[in-house]
């Protein structure tokens, strides 16, 4: 009786142990996808809310998975990755206007395009651009 107890239990310990195992690969490979989403959408509107609806689970939970697997949250991943480019758009095109780079990487107003620029770089991108020169 208690090595059919001891079987079972060992049955059931590695049960969960694959159910855990195959839960985070999938989370894993959501946190994938969502990367790349924003990669290739970085330059829209783009929301939580989107990502939540586009891959079929809460918001709550999006923002977790996100977090956990990204070490970031998603309004800071997606601002950093859009000041990268922004960055790489200064460099490539000098005669581009903070305004037009501002527009081309996906933030609505340049007034906010600069605030966050200067929280990850420490100086305006005008300062950046000049430098770059």
């Amino acid at each position: 009786d208690a090595q059919l107890e001891e079987k079972i239990r060992d049955i059931y310990s590695r049960i969960i142990t694959v159910m855990n195992s195959s839960n985070e690969e999938q989370d894993h490979s959501i946190a994938d996808q969502m990367t790349a989403f924003i990669h290739e959408n970085y330059n829209k509107d783009l929301s939580l809310h989107d990502l939540a609806d586009l891959f079929g689970f809460s918001i709550g939970y999006i923002s977790i998975l996100f977090k956990n697997y990204v070490g970031e949250n998603f309004k800071d991943y997606l601002n950093h990755y859009r000041v990268t480019k922004a960055k790489e758009l200064m460099q490539a095109n000098p005669n581009l206007t903070v305004n037009q780079i501002s527009g081309m990487v996906g933030f609505n107003h340049a007034n906010t395009f600069i605030r966050i620029f200067k929280k990850y770089e420490g100086m305006p991108p005008g300062m950046f651009a000049r430098k770059a020169d």
